[in-house]
């Protein structure tokens, strides 16, 4: 005798067939995660401008991750327009992985003075943020705690010493800073403080120009030993000034004793110009320097990484032929896994122009890819690692919708590399009152600190959407739950 199925055998037959749907769409948005082995050069967030103001200069973007899962950014921007342009204000914003902070002004220069900051921003375990900057020949420090560096209040500004063109480097633990500057064009000298920047050692000389030569471009770098390494370049007055060669150096802080070597030189007229050295460092001990040929050269970039098994640099290898161009230092960085993130904007290629990222591991370089086909072309890109496997990128771009913009610019990607958890950072208040703290270095003019000096502030940045991994995850094992949740009432009264 045949039974004709009740409502509930219906609703449970058409139920089992949304469920087997729904569940497919489900374990499609787990495939979509990335998972190891998965190149993914194309899988960057779409940019978000962080200056969006027409007519607002932005320059030279650097950025640090801290601990506790924060990315921390500082750039320039400028008064003026053309020959009367001059960079006037330091700028600061946030990244909680959701959301940018709106951008607040840390410091201001004297009048009539301009700016020159390149790459001194550090953040410490301790908690604390770094930058540094030069006023003429005076070589100036901000610093705050990271939890508070969204308050201007919070920043305190001193100056430590005459100078052009510093870079500063902190040992993790913050117990050890360095100041790299030079203290004329022809003489780079390294500096310490052992008590967060109030004071500072007399300045050790590291390297000092010939006639007719000049040093720049100088990036300091505490290594996994501890070791301070510099990278800088040597420009010449035969080549208007262009760079010649590109210099390495090492301080033991056991010893104080510096140690140069000579990287890379252009001996004659017909080599490619070399400039805009930069370095990194990986947890295995490598370190890697990559720098910037001429244009209109086709010698590529060139790279060259230290390995700590044999003790020994490696050749100098020119990679990527045919990019070429003087574009400022290259974005670089090494994640957990000893991988070798760049981003480098050159001419050349398929895209003519345009940012080229590419990563290298186990003595092999990918080939690079043009991030957006060309779009979004700038300079002065400037890369970190947040919790481990986030990649971000931040730098100077020209044009939007075909308008001349010089904005900061934001972009991420997963890496494949291992989550880092973060601490919990303990909460800082920031001081109602600032105290008559004095900086004191050898022939330096000993100013006390002052908070910063807002001036005009930024409008609110739209939110950035964070692409995490564990998104996609999270919605589909919710689904998943969820209607197996639902399925079981179906299934007894099946039994019933």
């Amino acid at each position: 005798m045949h039974h004709r199925p009740g409502l509930m055998g219906v609703l449970g037959c058409r139920f089992r067939r949304w469920l087997s749907i729904l569940l497919g769409f489900a374990l499609h948005l787990v495939a979509l995660l990335p998972v190891a082995g998965q190149s993914g050069f194309d899988d960057w967030s779409e940019p978000v401008v962080l200056t969006p103001d027409a007519g607002v200069v932005a320059f030279s973007p650097v950025a640090v991750a801290d601990s506790t899962g924060y990315l921390h950014v500082v750039w320039t921007e400028a008064e003026g327009t053309g020959e009367n342009r001059s960079f006037t204000s330091i700028y600061y914003a946030s990244f909680d992985v959701r959301s940018w902070s709106m951008p607040i002004d840390i410091a201001v220069s004297a009048p009539g003075l301009a700016m020159s900051f390149l790459k001194g921003f550090v953040v410490t375990e301790t908690g604390l943020l770094a930058v540094t900057w030069a006023e003429g020949q005076d070589i100036r420090m901000a610093v705050a705690p990271a939890a508070s560096a969204n308050s201007a209040q919070a920043w305190r500004v001193r100056r430590v010493a005459n100078g052009v063109n510093p870079s500063l480097a902190a040992t993790p633990d913050g117990s050890r800073w360095y100041l790299a500057y030079w203290s004329e064009t022809t003489t780079l000298v390294v500096s310490v403080s052992e008590d967060e920047g109030l004071t500072w050692d007399a300045p050790q000389t590291v390297w000092a120009a010939e006639d007719g030569t000049a040093g720049s471009n100088v990036t300091a770098l505490v290594g996994n030993d501890g070791d301070l390494n510099l990278v800088w370049t040597e420009a010449a007055e035969a080549r208007s000034w262009s760079g010649v060669a590109i210099w390495y150096g090492r301080l033991d802080p056991s010893t104080s004793e510096a140690s140069v070597r000579q990287v890379s030189r252009s001996a004659s007229l017909d080599e490619p110009t070399l400039d805009g050295p930069n370095i990194t460092a990986c947890p295995n001990g490598q370190l890697h320097i990559v720098w910037n040929n001429g244009v209109g050269s086709d010698t590529g970039r060139f790279h060259q990484w230290y390995d700590p098994d044999s003790g020994r640099w490696s050749q100098v290898a020119a990679v990527f032929p045919g990019l070429s161009g003087q574009t400022g230092k290259p974005g670089l960085v090494c994640d957990n896994t000893g991988r070798v993130h760049l981003l480098t904007s050159a001419q050349g290629g398929a895209a003519g122009g345009g940012l080229h990222y590419a990563t290298w591991i186990d003595g092999t370089w990918s080939d690079y890819v043009t991030l957006w086909g060309g779009a979004y072309d700038g300079e002065r890109p400037s890369m970190v690692i947040l919790g481990g496997n986030e990649l971000h990128l931040l730098w100077q771009v020209f044009d939007l919708d075909g308008q001349r913009v010089d904005s900061i610019a934001h972009t991420m990607r997963a890496v494949e590399a291992l989550r880092e958890e973060p601490r919990i950072a303990a909460s800082i208040p920031v001081p109602s009152t600032i105290g008559p703290v004095t900086a004191t270095f050898p022939g330096a003019v000993g100013d006390k600190d002052v908070p910063a000096t807002p001036a005009v502030s930024q409008p609110a940045v739209p939110q950035a959407a964070a692409r995490t991994v564990l998104h996609p995850l999270l919605i589909a094992t919710g689904v998943t739950l969820g209607l197996v949740a639902i399925s079981v009432p179906f299934a007894r009264s099946r039994r019933r």
